[in-house]
């Protein structure tokens, strides 16, 4: 049995690419990705260009699978915390009681280091940096 390639892709669920590339484009020129994390608690671990290591919880507030996607379906607001210290990147969220921490150790430091916002099937807006 074989499995087409994007079979492993959670379906309807936000997910973060955490990537490098030289215009900072998703499949641009020199793309590297270090690691794809899905809101759902999942993540693609580590790869030739990086090591890493996840945990996730759920919290109290989790209430099962269907209330999330709900959730989620209906519009949330979600905090990524994001930080850099040399060649390690550490991310973490939590949403509708799904808590994630990823700490992802890159091989090689890029110059500059991205993270995009993405998913099959989902809306995305409201996006605000600080």
């Amino acid at each position: 049995m074989t499995c087409l390639p994007g079979a492993e892709l959670v379906w309807r669920c936000p997910y973060i690419i955490l990537f490098t590339s030289d215009d900072g484009t998703v499949g641009g020129e020199g793309y590297c990705e270090y690691n794809l994390i899905k809101m759902c608690g999942e993540n693609n671990g580590s790869n030739e260009y990086s090591e890493s290591r996840f945990t996730m919880k759920r919290t109290d507030r989790f209430r099962g699978w269907e209330e999330w996607r709900a959730a989620n379906k209906a519009g949330l607001e979600c905090d990524i915390l994001t930080e850099r210290k040399g060649n390690r990147i550490v991310l973490r969220t939590e949403n509708s009681g799904v808590s994630m921490e990823c700490v992802t150790t890159v091989n090689e430091v890029p110059d500059k280091t991205y993270l995009a916002l993405t998913g099959d099937e989902v809306v995305l807006t409201d996006i605000r940096i600080n």
